[in-house]
């Protein structure tokens, strides 16, 4: 118990800041490089195919460059594109996106997973006495908080002088406690809980992200010339909420209880998957097919959700003024 008590104290202090900030950083940029050409619902694939790799290769080997590299990917920016192209009539882009990229994603984290196991039985494991380890480890600690905050301090500062990206560096400074509600809740929920079915705390971060997609866009829609305002909200969604909630973590738990399950009840797995996937999308459907149809003057610019699919609306434009 002391132990998973002294992860959670890491990942807050350390884990959380650094994967918050580097995974906001690295999905901007791969969307930038590969994915500016996409369609919206595609968009979010080639990094959710990095970031799964990257888990299932350090699995094995480094909980911490786990937690990191978790934060590459995004399930709700996915969804919400996902739940955009249905509400707009371009049903078969969704479908398709939804098979794609789990089957992607899922392939992904299967061969970072077996890489990282090759990779541990060429090279072995390491050969530091335990004393050299521990008395290593008593002095990285609070490099690793200096280091955090350091980092922190620095995205701030960027956020205030950096003009051109500062809906980017607002991402990143929120980001972190995204990436610390996420792994709170998986370590805190997914241990204790009695349901052997689904990993409850993923689950309810998952949700929550899909809830917290359309709660934005309300804020947004009843103000939409307030500048720093939208600026802010589309930072809140980019870092905190895209941090949050992680394919991933799903990937990475699905192939847990196909593996632990036996053979008689793999397709725990596969209903884990789908019910979160269904879950999420029908509830950002269902709110924002709501929030856009109210009849009132707080919503005179927004006749259909092309606004709420459009790039300001996303990550995808983070790297923007």
């Amino acid at each position: 118990m002391e132990q998973d008590q002294h992860q959670i104290t890491q990942v807050n202090s350390f884990v959380s800041i650094v994967s918050g900030v580097f995974g906001v950083v690295i999905k901007n940029g791969l969307y930038q490089a590969l994915s500016s050409q996409l369609e919206a619902p595609f968009r979010q694939i080639p990094a959710n195919m990095l970031g799964c790799f990257l888990v299932g290769f350090f699995t094995n080997s480094n909980t911490s460059l786990q937690v990191v590299f978790d934060s590459v990917t995004s399930l709700a920016f996915w969804n919400q594109a996902m739940a955009t192209s249905a509400l707009n009539g371009n049903w078969f882009f969704a479908l398709s996106s939804f098979i794609t990229g789990l089957e992607l994603a899922y392939i992904s984290y299967k061969i970072g997973l077996d890489t990282g196991l090759m990779f541990h039985d060429a090279f072995g494991s390491s050969t530091v006495a335990p004393e050299k380890k521990k008395k290593k480890k008593i002095f990285a600690e609070p490099s690793k908080s200096v280091a955090a905050t350091s980092l922190w301090l620095l995205v701030a500062v960027l956020a205030v002088l950096d003009h051109p990206r500062r809906k980017l560096w607002l991402a990143c400074l929120v980001a972190p406690l995204g990436a610390w509600t996420r792994h709170a809740l998986s370590v805190k929920l997914n241990d204790h809980c009695k349901l052997e079915l689904f990993p409850l705390g993923t689950l309810l971060a998952n949700l929550l992200s899909s809830l917290a997609t359309p709660g934005l866009l309300l804020v947004k829609i009843t103000d939409p010339a307030a500048i720093v305002l939208v600026a802010t909200v589309d930072a809140f969604q980019g870092g905190f909420v895209d941090s949050m909630a992680t394919i991933s973590t799903v990937m990475a738990e699905a192939h847990s209880l196909h593996k632990n399950s036996g053979k008689d009840k793999a397709w725990r797995a596969y209903l884990y998957v789908l019910f979160t996937m269904v879950t999420c999308f029908c509830v950002v459907v269902a709110l924002v097919a709501a929030i856009t149809s109210i009849p009132t003057k707080s919503f005179p610019a927004v006749p259909n959700i092309q606004e709420f699919s459009s790039p300001n609306a996303t990550t995808s434009s983070l790297f923007l003024a």
